[in-house]
């Protein structure tokens, strides 16, 4: 990934700003962020995940079958974002 795409995907996974400002010399609009960006993709990997794993558990009929795969799925994706965050 180029060091181009890497910031967008910064700023594109981040939560919401916490100071925005507009660049008087360039016009371009400046964002701050006080937590992580890192930790905000991990979060969002982590919303993915439990959404992911809503789906496939509501997939199922009345047994249990699929409840099972989509906590299973869910929750290996979570533990792989957050690993990824911590290593």
């Amino acid at each position: 990934m180029n060091k181009y795409k890497e910031e967008w995907m910064m700023n594109a996974n981040a939560l919401i700003p916490t100071t925005i400002k507009l660049n008087s010399e360039n016009n371009q609009v400046e964002m701050a962020w006080d937590i992580d960006p890192k930790a905000a993709i991990a979060v969002n990997k982590t919303a993915r995940a439990v959404t992911i794993g809503v789906t496939l558990a509501a997939m199922d009929g009345p047994l249990p079958v699929m409840d099972v795969v989509g906590f299973g799925v869910a929750s290996g994706m979570a533990i792989h974002a957050w690993y990824e965050y911590f290593s």
